[in-house]
């Protein structure tokens, strides 16, 4: 199969009857949808406000990637990047949060954000937690 990149192509069609033949040119324009469709956040998200107690065991946020966006158009427009970040745009402390994946091997819509297992008193607080998602062929058309 043969792969046009988006813009504008001139198509003669020929017809041939017998001796007679004629010929019509048509001007096709093609578009490609994932670089303006329109991301959406789905709204409420899936996530809950969490408690972790210090030395409690690590606590697991199973979700579908699929659940959280939506997008405006019915193309593949490839693999989804899932970011997350603390309110202020830092990113989230690695000591205290891992995003996983491949939490069910045979299910890669299956993702995990865990809050791990500490001790650390420090570590106590509010964190803000968001996040953004963009197709990997288009990182500029990006939903937070």
């Amino acid at each position: 199969m043969v792969t046009y990149p988006p813009g504008t192509y001139d198509l003669e069609i020929m017809g041939t009857v017998g001796n007679k033949s004629a010929s019509t040119t048509v001007t096709v324009t093609l578009v490609d949808p994932c670089l303006t469709t329109i991301l959406t956040i789905v709204d409420p998200d899936p996530f809950d406000n969490q408690n972790y107690i210090l030395r409690d065991p690590q606590m697991d946020t199973i979700f579908d990637i699929n659940s959280l966006m939506t997008k405006g158009t019915l193309v593949d427009c490839g693999p989804v990047t899932l970011e997350w970040f603390n309110d202020d745009g830092k990113p989230l402390d690695s000591t205290l949060f891992k995003y996983d994946t491949t939490i069910i091997s045979n299910d890669p819509t299956q993702h995990n954000l865990a809050t791990l297992y500490t001790e650390d008193p420090i570590k106590k607080g509010s964190y803000l937690i968001r996040y953004r998602m963009f197709h990997d062929n288009y990182p500029l058309n990006v939903v937070e």
